[in-house]
């Protein structure tokens, strides 16, 4: 019984730290930046109507660089939220120098 307390709340820990956004925000695209020449200098920049804080005591952009895994799908889905004027959602972390990374990019009509 003991262990399986023990489990249960190693597991809560864990899984509470995995799902810990600083930023969860729902918007219309107003402005995507493409940075080029630098990679890793916060490549592709979001901004959403009405210029919300991204993540907590953040910016109000969001970004994802090129050498990330998800690069290209999250630009297609920015380009096409963008050009049909959808809702899109970001949840974002802080990162070290305090911008918004994105983790987590979904489109809705």
């Amino acid at each position: 019984m003991k262990t399986r307390i023990l489990l249960l709340t190693i597991l809560s820990i864990f899984a509470t730290n995995a799902f810990a956004w600083d930023g969860d925000v729902t918007g219309t695209v107003v402005e995507y930046n493409l940075v080029v020449g630098n990679a890793g200098n916060y490549d592709l920049r979001i901004l959403l109507t009405g210029l919300p804080v991204m993540c907590s005591n953040g910016p109000n952009w969001a970004y994802v660089n090129t050498s990330e895994a998800n690069y290209n799908a999250t630009l297609a889905a920015v380009m096409i939220a963008k050009t049909t004027n959808s809702k899109i959602r970001f949840l974002a972390t802080k990162d070290t120098a305090g911008y918004c990374h994105i983790g987590w990019v979904v489109v809705a009509s």
